[in-house]
């Protein structure tokens, strides 16, 4: 099994509350601390086994490679065709590993959400302003990974995605 399709077992995992499938995962990765809030908003929606999902792109994405999973698991054939993300062309794969990191961060409770200390304490806001960038920036960079599915080159030249100096994504 492509490595991509057991993250979707890795996903329900972490989803696993009350349950686990679709339902589980898409309210887990609501809980996404996004960078670009306006880029991730609620926006389109699907139907499955009678009930609609209201979702963002990171909902799509998963619900893709969920569905492609499927496929596989039912012997179904999956061709790169069937991996293939209309927009931008490329593999679903791609996106699995930014989609678990993205739905690690929610698990985790993992944010940026606190409010900075006062100028006046420079140690304080020096802590707050490394522990922001921590976060912030690698959560950037997944973002940006993600819309490459938009395939509209929305985020200006931040689509590429260095990884210990290699390029991971490129801009197409």
């Amino acid at each position: 099994m492509p490595l991509g399709f057991a993250r979707v077992s890795a996903f329900e995992i972490l989803a696993h509350n009350k349950g686990s499938g679709i339902g589980q995962v898409l309210e887990l990765l609501s809980g996404v601390d996004w960078q670009r809030k306006s880029k991730f908003e609620i926006d389109r929606g699907f139907k499955k086994q009678r009930r609609v999902y209201e979702t963002n792109l990171a909902g799509e994405l998963y619900e893709r490679l969920n569905h492609v999973r499927n496929q596989f698991l039912h012997g179904n054939p999956v061709t790169p065709d069937t991996l293939k993300v209309p927009r931008c062309g490329r593999s679903l794969l791609n996106f699995a590993a930014p989609l678990y990191r993205l739905a690690l961060t929610a698990a985790l409770s993992l944010s940026r959400n606190s409010d900075p200390p006062s100028l006046d304490d420079a140690q304080a806001f020096a802590t707050y302003f490394s522990e922001h960038s921590s976060f912030c920036e690698p959560q950037k960079r997944v973002e940006d990974a993600l819309l490459m599915a938009r395939g509209d080159h929305s985020t200006e030249g931040e689509l590429r995605v260095k990884s210990r100096g290699r390029h991971i994504f490129e801009e197409v």
